[in-house]
């Protein structure tokens, strides 16, 4: 049988859900009880037999110290696991970083240093550049 793209959405979203219950140190029953739920739904969560409403997982994260949007990168993204926060980091910094600028300061830099730039610097700044 063939797993479809919203069937492993939902087994990936309650691995990640039993992934924050586990880091937690709590049983299903004891989870459930904490969000206000039955054991039996939190279970089928996990399993991904059941999606969560957006008010539960925002009652996780609020609860669970876990980010709403972590929550749906992990989700996404479950070869990252524990590095997700790493990951979302640097991307929010590289997406924020002027790489033009940057090259410019490392030229800075090496001209002070007087370094020579070697074959491939000369191929990565023809690449920036562009």
């Amino acid at each position: 049988m063939e797993i479809n793209n919203k069937e492993m959405a939902l087994a990936n979203l309650g691995g990640v859900i039993k992934d924050i219950r586990k880091s937690n140190d709590l049983t299903q029953e004891e989870f459930a009880e904490e969000l206000g739920v039955k054991k039996n739904y939190v279970s089928m969560i996990e399993r991904g037999e059941r999606t969560p409403s957006l008010s539960l997982l925002a009652n996780i994260s609020d609860k669970f110290g876990v980010e709403l949007h972590q929550i749906f990168l992990r989700a996404e993204m479950p070869e990252l696991g524990g590095n997700l926060k790493r990951a979302y980091y640097l991307a929010k910094i590289l997406n924020d970083v002027d790489f033009k600028k940057l090259r410019l300061l490392a030229e800075d830099v090496a001209e002070d240093l007087e370094l020579e730039p070697s074959a491939s610097d000369e191929g990565s700044r023809n690449k920036i550049a562009n």
